[in-house]
């Protein structure tokens, strides 16, 4: 799901793209992370491990890194680019997400 900042937070990218756990893995995150395995049905599945505050941690692609880190399963995982060319992965919490983002609305002409 793509999403636009509803105000203006520079320490955000202006748009982002979701993930969730359980949901297909799209290329952006699939390119950067370690994939443990793929299922019949061609799902692939990234390398994780769970973290001490109740969430989990994808792994970098070809390191032992972590890539992103979350707080629940709940949490959305989040790819961007800022202002500055950065390119960022991160997560957010439900309540953060929606705070910071809303869908993006196609204005009828």
């Amino acid at each position: 799901m793509t999403l636009e900042q509803r105000g203006y937070n520079n320490a955000f990218p202006l748009t982002i793209e979701t993930w969730k756990w359980g949901d297909q893995l799209p290329d952006w995150l699939s390119d950067r992370c370690n994939i443990s395995k793929i299922l019949e049905d061609g799902t692939l599945v990234p390398t994780t491990n769970e973290n001490s505050r109740g969430g989990y941690t994808i792994q970098m692609a070809g390191s032992t890194a972590a890539l992103v880190s979350t707080t629940s399963k709940d949490d959305f995982v989040c790819f961007g680019v800022k202002e500055d060319k950065t390119v960022v992965v991160f997560s957010l919490t439900p309540t953060k997400l929606n705070l910071l983002y809303e869908k993006i609305v196609v204005k009828k002409k």
